[in-house]
């Protein structure tokens, strides 16, 4: 599994409740109505399977991308309050995932000037780096990031794509990962909507501009 996934994991963890009375759980029924649903998983993605929703669990910063040694090449620091669903989804053979990361600022200056910053910052992510992978020297993995934005969008945008390739010499444990995440700014918030495929090369125009209007679609969510 890569790094890049056990990130996404790390901040998808079952949601707990500690008390009913806790300032968290009176919230997060009207945070819950603004996430993504099941039913909002673009069927390119395959079946809604398991839902995640996680409020206790924030990172500490926002990094985009990392190279192939897992140096982060960018990130800044993260509001408190991130709010986050995981969808894992039955797509044939591919383990597939649909996530929403919500950075929640105190206020929507704070948001924009934030947004700016982790746009202007993502522009480090674009290129290929190789690297050994792990301690096998016989192995290595590639990693390939893009980025760019969706015109004509009804919120500001950018998108991080991600195409990962583990090679080994023994064949079998060969894998290649892809990954889209489009970051959209509205209000006081900045959402980030991943979709994760493992094994693809790379993400298809379908499967592109299906997240992207998943991201657009959650953000105008938020805005209203």
């Amino acid at each position: 599994m890569s790094r890049k996934r056990t990130a996404l994991l790390a901040t998808s963890a079952a949601f707990v409740i500690a008390s009913s009375f806790a300032p968290a759980a009176m919230a997060a029924p009207s945070v819950a109505s603004k996430m993504l649903t099941k039913k909002e998983v673009p069927s390119v993605f395959g079946t809604a399977k398991n839902y995640d929703f996680n409020v206790t669990s924030p990172d500490k910063a926002i990094w985009p991308c990392s190279n192939a040694s897992g140096v982060t090449l960018y990130s800044q620091p993260a509001p408190k309050n991130q709010p986050v669903v995981d969808i894992e989804t039955k797509n044939g053979k591919t383990y597939t995932s649909v996530t929403e990361h919500v950075y929640e600022y105190s206020n929507a200056k704070d948001a924009a000037a934030a947004y700016t910053s982790l746009y202007a910052g993502s522009k480090k992510c674009d290129g290929t780096t190789t690297a050994q992978n792990g301690t096998d020297t016989t192995s290595k993995i590639t990693e390939t990031w893009t980025t760019g934005s969706q015109p004509g969008a009804s919120y500001q945008n950018f998108y991080v794509m991600n195409q990962s390739n583990f090679q080994s010499s023994t064949a079998k444990y060969n894998d290649k990962t892809s990954s889209f995440t489009l970051y959209s700014q509205t209000g006081n918030v900045i959402i980030a909507t991943t979709a994760y495929v493992n094994p693809q090369e790379k993400f298809t125009p379908a499967e592109i501009t299906a997240v992207s209007q998943l991201g657009i679609n959650l953000t105008a969510k938020w805005a209203k």
